[in-house]
């Protein structure tokens, strides 16, 4: 009996504290930037000409504000996706919604950026990145079914 109480009362802070609710979803605030890692550079994603893109060069990132579902540059544009199985598609940003482009339903996890498939529940993090002919410079592609045609994984994080 003495051991059985020793062991409750050895647990009973960790009972307490496992109460805690932690939320993992942490939303920016104002204005941000979006960037990951490509080897040992830091990338940063800015628009052009309604594309999405990665560059290594920090000035040259959009801000970016977030409406709840939506990322937006200043423009008003929402960042997109083509979720659609089979599509590598580079993502961009857009007014309106043409064929299969998505623009709602990001999240965050922590600061990663997530989208949540509401078809399936899943939460996806398949950006990746593909180098142009310019020196770091990239295309930020959605990749629905992880096609590596000369591009790799990168996961988006934001920071003020």
């Amino acid at each position: 009996m003495k051991l059985v109480f020793t062991l409750a009362a050895a647990c009973a802070p960790f009972a307490v504290s496992s109460a805690v609710t932690i939320d993992k979803r942490t939303d920016p605030a104002g204005n941000f930037n979006l960037w990951g890692q490509i080897g040992s550079s830091k990338v940063y994603v800015y628009e052009e000409d309604g594309l999405a893109y990665l560059t290594t060069t920090a000035v040259n990132a959009t801000p970016l504000s977030f409406n709840g579902t939506a990322i937006l540059a200043p423009s008003g544009a929402a960042l997109h996706i083509v979720p659609t199985s089979g599509t590598y598609e580079q993502m961009g940003f857009s007014t309106e919604i043409t064929g299969n482009e998505v623009t709602e339903t990001f999240l965050w996890y922590g600061k990663l950026l997530m989208w949540e498939n509401t078809s399936t529940g899943w939460l996806d993090d398949l950006f990746w990145a593909k180098a142009t002919d310019t020196p770091g410079q990239y295309e930020l592609l959605w990749n629905s079914d992880f096609i590596t045609q000369d591009a790799g994984a990168v996961g988006l994080k934001w920071s003020q």
